[in-house]
Parts: C-alpha cells; sequence; structure tokens
C-alpha cells in the first residue's frame, strides 16, 4: 500500500490502484509532489491569514488538496462567522482601492 495514496498495487505497473477518495489512481501523475505543492502554499496563506488577524480555524483556514485529476488544490475552510470576517476584510481591501 501506499502511504501517501492509500492506494493497492496488485501488478508491477500499477493497474488496480484506488486513491483515499474512490477514484483511480492516474498513471504520469505526481501525486505526492503536487499535494507538497499545494501544501507549501497553504502554509503561505494561513500565515497571511494570520498576519491578517484571521486567525485560527474558527475563521478560516487554508488545506491542501488534490483535484479529480491530480492536480494541486487549495481549499479555503471556515466557519460562516468566519466567512464573514474575512468578505468584510476583503471590501475593506477593495475600498480602500478605490
Amino acid at each position: 500500500m501506499d502511504d501517501f495514496t492509500g492506494a493497492e498495487s496488485d501488478d508491477e505497473d500499477g493497474r488496480g490502484r484506488f486513491l483515499l477518495g474512490g477514484g483511480p489512481a492516474l498513471p504520469g501523475v505526481d501525486y505526492s509532489g503536487n499535494w507538497l505543492a499545494a501544501r507549501g502554499l497553504t502554509e503561505r496563506l494561513n500565515c497571511t491569514l494570520h498576519r491578517l488577524g484571521l486567525r485560527g480555524d474558527s475563521v478560516v483556514f487554508a488545506q491542501p488538496s488534490l483535484t479529480d485529476a491530480g492536480d494541486a488544490a487549495v481549499v479555503i475552510r471556515g466557519t460562516l462567522e468566519g466567512g464573514l470576517v474575512v468578505l468584510a476584510a476583503l471590501e475593506r481591501m477593495l475600498t480602500a482601492e478605490s
């Protein structure tokens, strides 16, 4: 079993592999590298959110993810209240630019 993808492989060329999400592992896709790239970006994004005062999981936070095609993705999660805080901050930024 692959520690990253949770994939089972029943032969040398990787046929029969499935990801934890249930989809088949696509040949030639660097899932580990793409996830690590998304993780690096989420670390930077979470640091920036923290510096902006949008602290903690109760507000908003970024999580690394992958698309169905195996591309790096970033998911922003938070509470409804956290979303309202982010919306207000973004609206203030737009107003300051005007």
